[in-house]
């Protein structure tokens, strides 16, 4: 039987149509295979959230693990080391918000390109029994050029497919990025005085007996033409130290070769020592309190910024410091151990 044109042109458009439908059936099935865009990504911390007590991060170069003593975070491969709870709360809050945003591959073999293998992190979540909480594996993150904040690559190990999610923080397997940033902050209204001792046997020290910054009498004598820029960056270079790394000190072959001793108007003594350890100057704190220099004749009537229990105080940082050598800027250590000639200028 012959088909005329319009059976021929009838014919072409219940094709196109049939074509259609398998079409969108097949993209109707492909769209509930992997849903979820907006679902949380660990949907079973919502409810455990409160029972974490530890975190362990691990890539390929370095593993962090972050534990809870029941007062605050402290990093275990920093010889328990507070963590910056700042950091801390701002990555148990990401886990339990993290949102799924698209589904990207299921291709293994695309895997790497998003950070997920060589440069992956495994992020495990725990309780006080060590059961695991939550797992994520992470890859490269980035800033969304549409704004919100940091999306995610993460491998959802389930579907074995990739997705980008937003929520997390900026993630890091190395220990010394979670460090509580300062390890000692001392006002500079509290300096009374200060000596440096160098391991060839030279010695200055300065003192003040009020709290005007150009008042130091310095001893020996000093240069003429003393910088007092350059006499209060020594002086007042406690007031913000702040950590590049953290080890045990038994960890170390250390060989001393300069210490600074600063005292305070309210009786805080600290002493810093400076060792060589493999070329890298590391540096240990001790801090002691003396109730005299308090009460000596020469302390201003009024004292600004002191603490209410010195005592306290040379406690609390001693159980910060004691048998711990830090990592702190060679630009700050450099001013702290100025010599005595090179403040003239």
């Amino acid at each position: 039987m012959k088909l005329t044109k319009t059976t021929q042109a009838l014919g072409l458009v219940a094709a196109l149509l049939a074509a259609l439908s398998v079409y969108n059936y097949s993209q109707t099935g492909a769209k509930k295979e992997i849903r979820g865009a907006g679902d949380l990504f660990l949907a079973d911390l919502e409810g455990t959230i409160n029972e974490v007590r530890q975190i362990q991060l691990s890539g390929s170069e370095a593993t962090t693990t972050l534990r809870f003593d029941g007062k605050i975070w402290r990093i275990a491969e920093r010889s328990n080391y507070p963590a910056n709870p700042a950091y801390v709360q701002g990555l148990l809050s990401g886990l339990k918000g993290a949102r799924r945003i698209e589904p990207k591959t299921s291709n293994p073999e695309y895997f790497n390109r998003l950070g997920l293998i060589e440069n992956g992190l495994d992020v495990t979540v725990s309780n006080e029994s060590g059961e695991n909480l939550a797992t994520l594996k992470a890859g490269d993150q980035f800033f969304s050029p549409a704004g919100g904040g940091i999306t995610t690559f993460v491998l959802d190990q389930a579907s074995s497919r990739a997705w980008t999610v937003s929520g997390l923080p900026q993630l890091s397997s190395f220990p010394a990025y979670w460090l509580v940033p300062e390890v000692v902050g001392i006002s500079p209204l509290r300096v009374k005085s200060f000596k440096i001792s160098f391991g060839d046997g030279h010695i200055w020290s300065a003192a003040r007996s009020d709290l005007d910054g150009t008042n130091f009498v310095i001893t020996p004598a000093g240069p003429v033409g003393v910088n007092p820029i350059k006499l209060q960056g020594v002086a007042f270079a406690l007031n913000e130290v702040l950590l590049e790394d953290v080890s045990d000190m038994d960890a170390l072959t250390p060989f001393l070769v300069a210490s600074a001793t600063y005292q305070t108007f309210d009786g805080l003594i600290i002493t810093l020592e400076f060792y060589e350890n493999d070329g890298t100057i590391w540096t240990t704190f001790a801090a002691e309190y003396n109730e005299e220099i308090l009460l000596s004749a020469d302390t201003p009537s009024v004292l600004l910024d002191a603490p209410r229990d010195g005592a306290v105080e040379a406690a609390t940082l001693n159980a910060l410091w004691s048998g711990r050598a830090f990592l702190i800027s060679i630009e700050k250590i450099s001013v702290i151990l100025t010599r005595l000639e090179d403040l003239a200028g």
